[in-house]
């Protein structure tokens, strides 16, 4: 199976290689970082940066029942 087809398949998938084909080498995740925080508010989540440019991004639970 070719990485297209699986990520057509799998968002996961896709969201992984999307992230992987970002350059971001080592002390410069600057563009990473500008796509998450545009990710997340595409998608209503919410998110912040700690002191060290850390993404912290809140999910919430989808289990109502635990």
């Amino acid at each position: 199976m070719l990485i297209e087809e699986l990520r057509e398949q799998n968002k996961l998938i896709d969201l992984f290689c999307t992230l992987a084909e970002i350059p971001s080498p080592s002390l410069q995740e600057e563009k990473v970082i500008e796509w998450l925080g545009k990710y997340c508010k595409e998608n209503s989540l919410e998110y912040r940066l700690d002191n060290y440019q850390n993404v912290l991004i809140k999910i919430p639970a989808t289990d109502t029942t635990k």
